[in-house]
């Protein structure tokens, strides 16, 4: 992981290609597992129910207020399982309802059906606010990249192969940001967070985040 400063304009950059490891720390619970690859990482919530892996970086200097987060991952797949990944204010277990400081990608089963949600929450006034707001335009299976920045959703998907009569084609992708949703909500200023990568299983199929890399750009902060 790459880790510069510029002191004279109050910014932070790191571009983290998954070389190493030293940065992580880890909880599983259950069958769960995490392996690490050169450029890659396999967050794994094994093939029992209730069974999670949960990985972040092992400091809370992260500020959503004044940032872009961007990861660059897919799942194998998006049902059966609760997953969060993003901005977090504590190392507590995430929940459906967290209340929290937080911004990040909610990806939980309602009724049989997998729903992915752009989520972020905050204390205000002394009451606790979470907004969610249901992303269906995407698919998380696919090889993407999400960028969050303050209160907003950023997605683009990457070029990726198919097979056409047994001959592989690549699909090449507009590289543009899509903006997929502003929230009217977002964390306080200048608090610290972690970065997070959760997932919990909820059937005996093995479900799991492959990550391939993490960027973070701090612009400015007081």
């Amino acid at each position: 992981m790459e880790i510069k400063s510029a002191i004279e304009d109050l910014k932070i950059y790191f571009y983290d290609s998954l070389l190493s490891t030293d940065q992580f720390e880890s909880e599983k619970e259950g069958t769960a597992y995490i392996t690490y690859k050169p450029t890659e990482i396999k967050i794994s919530a094994g093939v029992t129910s209730d069974s999670y892996s949960y990985l972040y970086y092992n400091g809370s200097f992260f500020n959503p207020k004044f940032s872009e987060f961007v990861a660059k991952l897919k799942l194998n797949s998006f049902s059966d399982c609760f997953i969060f990944f993003g901005f977090k204010e504590s190392l507590d277990v995430p929940t459906t309802t967290m209340d929290e400081s937080h911004a990040g990608i909610m990806i939980e089963t309602s009724a049989g059906v997998p729903k992915l949600y752009f989520t972020t929450g905050r204390v205000y006034d002394g009451a606790y606010d979470q907004q969610k707001v249901e992303i269906n335009t995407i698919d998380p299976t696919m090889m993407s990249e999400f960028k969050i920045n303050y209160n907003k959703l950023y997605y683009r998907l990457l070029p990726y192969i198919i097979s056409y009569l047994g001959v592989p084609t690549i699909q090449k992708q507009d590289r543009e940001w899509s903006l997929l949703q502003t929230n009217n909500n977002y964390p306080p200023e200048d608090e610290t967070h972690y970065l997070v990568f959760y997932i919990k299983n909820l059937t005996t199929t093995e479900k799991y985040i492959l990550l391939n890399k993490v960027i973070y750009k701090e612009e400015y902060a007081d």
